[in-house]
């Protein structure tokens, strides 16, 4: 039982840094556990978490058949996500029963904000929020869901604020989830100061969200690389994305919760025929998408400088040793798409086979 409460702990810690992980751990705990065990909660947390982050609604629902104070991280996030105001009644139930001793303390303030956010006043969503106890999980989700307020009512003081104060607590512990807020919001505010700069911080965030698993995220994290194409003239790329984000949030049922006024303004500049072209997408094929044509824009046919950041990534993997089915889990690509980054690579530094890609790459490191 030792070992399966450690996993289970590891598999919580994990969360914020690498979904993936996370979710294999929760799935070996549930085999393990009991269902009358007294950590019966948390494995449900564990599980339900990780289903979440990874972008599956349905599962983490399935995984949550009743909240526990404990739960109301998930249970808040599936709200926003679905709009149900259900779960968030119940919760509030059981604080009343339970308390806010401990870990729980911040839970009741986290819920009633979430429920203003889902009423439309963000104002009072915020005051709600602000009063959410630090440092506790519950503190990092309340400011992810100030920051979405900020960028909602475009106040970038504020969001600039939190991003600095989330960019301090990681310290350099590898939190990808918020490493990847901090390049997604910074890229967001600086669209109008420098388009490039902005464009490679998205990039930077959605790249992270992708190889760590952090797909429940993904939508709105291409809305904002979106509109950033959007204001750097590129409006048929930026209607090819959004068009996909849409059509995954009408199938998956992963509603928005929170306005992004420039969003509604990129809409009304799109034609629709690139919109319902994007909406053929998969996000998978969206993130490439996105990053194919950010790589082909000015850049030589031939060299190193050639590759397209995707390109890079792969050749990095290739020469740490990942075969081709783990570098396309780890990229959220098919094992086919990595082969033809392959095919491209080969041309574009002339070499023929694997091992010496994965030579040319470790010489290149070792020389920089």
């Amino acid at each position: 039982m030792l070992e399966v409460v450690g996993t289970l702990n590891l598999a919580i810690t994990s969360l914020g840094t690498d979904a993936k992980h996370t979710r294999r751990l929760a799935e070996w705990v549930d085999r393990q556990c009991p269902a009358d065990a007294a950590i019966g909660f948390l494995v449900r947390f564990a599980q339900a978490a990780a289903a979440l982050f990874a972008g599956d609604i349905a599962v983490a629902r399935i995984s949550l058949p009743r909240v526990h104070p404990g739960e109301t991280m998930i249970v808040a996030l599936l709200a926003l996500a679905t709009g149900e105001r259900a779960p968030l009644r119940d919760a509030l139930e059981m604080l009343d029963h339970y308390g806010e001793l401990g870990i729980f303390a911040g839970a009741r303030e986290l819920i009633l904000g979430v429920t203003a956010v889902l009423d439309g006043d963000l104002g009072a969503a915020r005051e709600r929020l602000r009063c959410v106890r630090r440092p506790s999980s519950l503190s990092v989700v309340a400011r992810h869901q100030l920051e979405q307020i900020a960028l909602a009512l475009g106040d970038e003081i504020t969001s600039q604020e939190i991003i600095a104060e989330l960019e301090r607590e990681d310290g350099g512990n590898g939190a990808n989830l918020n490493l990847a807020y901090i390049d997604l919001v910074r890229g967001y505010w600086a669209r109008t100061r420098s388009p490039s700069e902005a464009e490679a911080a998205a990039h930077r965030g959605v790249a992270r969200l992708v190889e760590f698993g952090f797909v429940f995220f993904l939508p709105r994290a291409l809305e904002l690389l979106a509109v950033i194409m959007g204001e750097s003239g590129r409006l048929a790329e930026a209607g090819r994305v959004l068009g996909a984000v849409e059509a995954y949030r009408a199938r998956s049922g992963h509603g928005d919760s929170y306005p992004l006024p420039p969003l509604d303004e990129l809409r009304a500049r799109l034609d629709p025929a690139t919109v319902e072209a994007g909406a053929r997408m998969s996000l998978e094929e969206a993130v490439e998408y996105a990053r194919r044509e950010r790589g082909e824009r000015g850049r030589p046919d031939h060299g190193w400088e050639s590759l397209t950041p995707t390109e890079a990534r792969v050749v990095e993997l290739v020469a740490s040793g990942l075969p081709n089915k783990e570098i396309a889990q780890k990229l959220f690509v098919s094992v086919a798409t990595v082969k033809t980054h392959l095919v491209h690579v080969y041309t574009k530094l002339d070499v023929r086979t694997r091992a010496e890609l994965a030579a040319e790459a470790t010489r290149r490191a070792r020389q920089s």
